[in-house]
């Protein structure tokens, strides 16, 4: 039987969707037969470094072309790169799509939290932004752990690639979902 092992980092809600689908640790066959060293390091030095790497870029992307298109281009990237893990649950031992996954995935998580932090700064008067920046970047994470319960139950019923394609539907709903509710503070300079 399946046995998930969810990581939930501090903070990556993209437009209020589950950061569990953005950073599951498979502890199936598939990553079960890869070294625990490789693992971590893959995880923890190359995720780490990408989300880094991601960040940065995503803050100097938006610096450049302004906030609402990286928003939207990393908000649908993000759940997009699910089927990467859905990939390699189907691929089996993989050593260098591990790595390529995790790569891609925390680099895109990164600038997407560059986005949702820019944004929550926007969104934040600035006679309350103190206030406003806690309330905003707790509700942020909320989505992500209540989530966090019910989907190893989920992904032990549906089977890894299918968990892993539903969670990108469901991001990319998200998103666009998103995309309907009026958000001036994008038009808005500051």
């Amino acid at each position: 039987m399946m046995r998930p092992l969810i990581v939930l980092p501090p903070k990556a809600q993209i437009h209020g969707q589950s950061r569990i689908h953005l950073n599951v640790v498979l502890n199936v066959d598939v990553v079960q037969e890869l070294p625990k060293v490789e693992i971590g390091l893959a995880n923890k030095n190359v995720g780490i470094a990408a989300t880094i790497a991601g960040a940065l870029g995503g803050g100097a992307l938006i610096a450049r072309v302004g906030l609402a298109r990286p928003l939207v281009v990393f908000g649908f990237a993000v759940p997009l790169s699910n089927l990467l893990w859905a990939a390699l649950a189907l691929a089996g031992r993989s050593h260098p799509l591990f790595a390529v996954t995790v790569a891609v995935h925390d680099t895109l998580v990164g600038a997407a939290i560059a986005a949702l932090e820019a944004l929550i700064l926007g969104v934040c008067n600035r006679r309350y932004g103190a206030t406003q920046y806690a309330l905003l970047s707790a509700a942020a994470g909320l989505a992500g752990r209540l989530a966090a319960a019910p989907s190893g139950a989920i992904a032990a019923r549906l089977g890894w690639p299918a968990f892993f394609a539903a969670s990108a539907v469901a991001g990319v709903a998200a998103v666009a979902l998103t995309l309907a509710a009026p958000l001036d503070c994008l038009q808005r300079k500051r």
